[in-house]
């Protein structure tokens, strides 16, 4: 029975969203980072990839990230959140519908999918400085922007 409740325990902490996140960053087309995975690039490159596109977390399951957003068309006006690094890069928070508009009103909230639901990203729909706030304290996830 310990080893079943072992297992249960070990296999719940790697699932995505399920433990407290240590470190989200921003990545994607529409950033100054792009799409990056750890395979294939100096050092150098993902440190710098890392810094650039990392949220801060200013309390408690509050993350903070502060930049500039720039559109495009397809994948270079995308971005999403990832909440890893190495084999993990791609876990994270995604949009729940394909290409949600991002920059079309003053102020949006937005609820974020846990799961990687067929790799939906948010669309930069107007280049500018932006700051995304994500709240993690609830169960449903939100991104304000």
């Amino acid at each position: 029975m310990k080893k079943l409740l072992f297992m249960l325990l070990l296999v719940a902490a790697t699932l995505p969203g399920w433990a407290d996140e240590t470190q989200l960053t921003i990545i994607g087309g529409a950033t100054s980072v792009g799409w990056w995975t750890d395979s294939g690039q100096a050092e150098s490159q993902r440190e710098y990839q890392r810094t650039v596109g990392r949220m801060v977390r200013t309390e408690e399951n509050i993350w903070v990230w502060i930049g500039t957003l720039k559109t495009g068309d397809n994948d270079a006006g995308n971005f999403k959140i990832t909440n890893g690094s190495g084999n993990q890069a791609w876990d994270g928070y995604w949009a729940t519908t394909a290409n949600e508009e991002v920059g079309s009103k003053e102020s949006q909230t937005f609820t974020l999918a846990t799961a990687n639901n067929g790799d939906k990203k948010f669309h930069v729909t107007a280049t500018g400085m932006y700051r995304i706030t994500i709240d993690l304290s609830e169960t449903t996830k939100k991104m304000k922007v």
